[in-house]
Parts: structure tokens; C-alpha cells; sequence
């Protein structure tokens, strides 16, 4: 009688691989190809000309700008200094009426000429420094009645945020207007 054997061991017909997470088969690598071509080289990337372009033309203004100035502080230190045309001088005018108080003050002047009437005004508002605003009326000096005046010019000045309210200028703000066709002397 023959006794039966064992089966024999055989090796699995699946690689075995250790340490892995995955179950089941797994897929050997990718031999070599070998006498396949590389693949071919990718083309360069185009160059950017119109930034460059737009780069020199860029660097060209800024030169000439800085060219061009220094040119003109070279001139303008060889040219003389101009000097300011002095103020018209304001011709002689007297203030009859004053207002002291209030936000809305009055300035009545009286002069004997039309000439240089802003100068008139320019000189009256210089000494105006209360916060306030104000109305000043020019009149000829002749020519007028005891309930009209020979109006000139008339003007505003607004000294600090209450004379910007009083007068809907801007802080420090003035306006001057003469009334055309007055003369004085009154005909």
C-alpha cells in the first residue's frame, strides 16, 4: 500500500509584496523601452517685445523730462530775477461807517475817484481780522443823496468759518465788483 504525499509547496502565481496596503494583484513596472525616441523638445516661449518696447520708450520720456529740467535750472539761474509788480497803491479813501459786532458787518468808504477801486478794497479787507464777514460798500464822495448812494463797487470778505457762513465764501475768500457807467466826481 502506498501511502498519499503531501501536497508540495508551490510558489503563488501572483507577486507577493510586503508592506504595501493594498490587496490583491498588483501591477509589475514598466520595463525599459528600449530604441523608442525621446520625446521632442518643447519650443521656447516668445519673447515679450512689446513689453520691451514700451520699457525703452518709458526710459527715453523720463530722460528727456530729467534732461529738459536740469536744462531749465541751468537757464533760469543764469536769468535775473524778475521782480514783483508791486500792489496798485490804493488812492486816498476815507471809512465813514464801521460795523464793530456781529457776524454780518458792514464797511462803508467814501472816495474822489474811480481809479484803482480794488486797491481801495484790497486795503480795507488787509485790516478786516475779527471772524466775521464782510459787506464793503465804496461810494463817491460827491454826487450822492441823503438816502442813495453813489455806489462804485461793492464787495465781500470772509474772515474765519463765520464769515465763510455769513458770506458763502471760502475761508479767507473774497469777491469785488465795481458798478459800471458811475462817475466821480458826480456830473
Amino acid at each position: 500500500m502506498s501511502q498519499s504525499q503531501p501536497p508540495r509547496w508551490q510558489p503563488p502565481q501572483q507577486p507577493v509584496t510586503w508592506g504595501t496596503p493594498q490587496h490583491g494583484p498588483q501591477q509589475p513596472p514598466q520595463p525599459p523601452q528600449w530604441g523608442t525616441p525621446p520625446p521632442p523638445p518643447r519650443p521656447p516661449k516668445p519673447k515679450n517685445k512689446a513689453g520691451k518696447t514700451l520699457g525703452i520708450i518709458a526710459v527715453g520720456v523720463v530722460g528727456f523730462f530729467v534732461i529738459a529740467l536740469t536744462v531749465g535750472a541751468i537757464v533760469g539761474e543764469e536769468e535775473p530775477a524778475k521782480e514783483k509788480t508791486p500792489a496798485a497803491k490804493p488812492p486816498a479813501y476815507t471809512v465813514v461807517e464801521q460795523e464793530a459786532e456781529g457776524n454780518q458787518r458792514t464797511v462803508v468808504v467814501e472816495v474822489d475817484s474811480t481809479k484803482n477801486l480794488r486797491a481801495v478794497f484790497d486795503a480795507v479787507t488787509k485790516d478786516l481780522t475779527d471772524e466775521a464777514g464782510y459787506f464793503v460798500e465804496i461810494n463817491c464822495s460827491t454826487g450822492g443823496t441823503d438816502k442813495v448812494d453813489n455806489r462804485l463797487a461793492n464787495g465781500r470778505y470772509a474772515v474765519g468759518r463765520m464769515g465763510s457762513a455769513a458770506t458763502g465764501l471760502d475761508e479767507g475768500g473774497s469777491d469785488f465788483e465795481p458798478n459800471e457807467g458811475r462817475s466821480c466826481p458826480a456830473k
